[in-house]
């Protein structure tokens, strides 16, 4: 573990670029001004390290690496233990409530409520605990869940961000347990089954917040999870696209013998779609079956 620390420590700018979203490494070099052949040396560290992993998409063939489940607890503990304490003085609830009034506020240009959602933004990042026990911005983010801001709404879709950094810390902790799992879970399944026809970031985003869940949560709530993504899956109206290929993702993340059962039971379906889907699911699993080769002691 030490290791992986310090390997952060030198790769903050690539592990803080990961933790935002996922990038191919050719994008990754040019975000950072970094030479691709580099990028490409350092994100294989991290990968040897256990702190990201990748996926290809479709016919695409380039790896668009993200953090690993390591990675993101990593990364969490180094923003935690380095951002201002919450006992210090800096966070005041007014000082937020005037930071939501421009970003809400439509008559201030568009650039300038980008800019205070920035601001909201670095706040969720490092004040996560305070955001949360504050009751209107509880409501805030169960607004997020329930209606995330469009695609189309540059100066609101920040606050997704936000979200995400407030659901990433409560995820791992059993505090406000039941409010993410009571509240935030089902509105975030529910805004997915909705859109689920359909394509967007705003979609994608939802389903990586529930994807962020899952690799945190408890088995119980795992299995949950894996029961709810089955259902959508093999749903007739999910197409095979952005949304099935995030959910085949996920649910790799939480393999189980039931979920192997599941996919076989499926590939044979009647129906064309499904059991199409059913072979899909499987052959994506198959490298969850296959045991891992023990890594030679040192």
């Amino acid at each position: 573990m030490d290791d992986a620390i310090e390997l952060v420590g030198k790769r903050w700018d690539i592990i803080e670029k990961l933790s935002e979203r996922s990038y191919y490494v050719s994008e990754l070099a040019s975000e950072l001004g970094r030479k691709v052949p580099q990028a490409s040396v350092y994100l294989q560290e991290l990968l040897d390290e256990g702190l990201v992993t990748f996926e290809q998409r479709g016919g695409d063939r380039r790896k668009y690496y993200r953090l690993s489940g390591k990675g993101s607890r990593i990364y969490r503990a180094f923003v935690e233990a380095t951002s201002t304490r919450d006992e210090e003085p800096g966070f005041e609830d007014w000082k937020v409530e005037e930071i939501l009034g421009i970003v809400f506020d439509e008559g201030y240009p568009r650039s300038l409520r980008i800019s205070y959602c920035e601001e909201f933004v670095k706040i969720c990042q490092n004040y996560p605990s305070r955001i949360v026990e504050n009751e209107g911005m509880r409501s805030l983010l169960e607004r997020i869940a329930a209606e995330p801001p469009t695609d189309r709404d540059m100066a609101l879709r920040g606050l997704r961000k936000g979200f995400s950094a407030v659901l990433a810390y409560l995820a791992e902790r059993k505090e406000r347990e039941d409010w993410v799992w009571g509240v935030i879970y089902p509105s975030l399944l529910r805004h997915v089954r909705r859109k689920v026809g359909s394509h967007g970031e705003t979609l994608s985003w939802a389903l990586s917040a529930i994807g962020g869940l899952a690799r945190a949560a408890r088995e119980e709530q795992r299995e949950r999870i894996r029961a709810d993504l089955l259902e959508l899956y093999f749903d007739i109206s999910t197409r095979d696209g952005e949304a099935s290929r995030m959910m085949v993702q996920i649910l790799k993340d939480l393999f189980s013998r039931s979920m192997l059962a599941e996919a076989k039971s499926r590939a044979k379906d009647e129906n064309s779609n499904i059991s199409f889907k059913g072979v899909k699911l499987l052959q994506e699993l198959r490298g969850r079956i296959t045991p891992e080769k023990p890594r030679p002691k040192n």
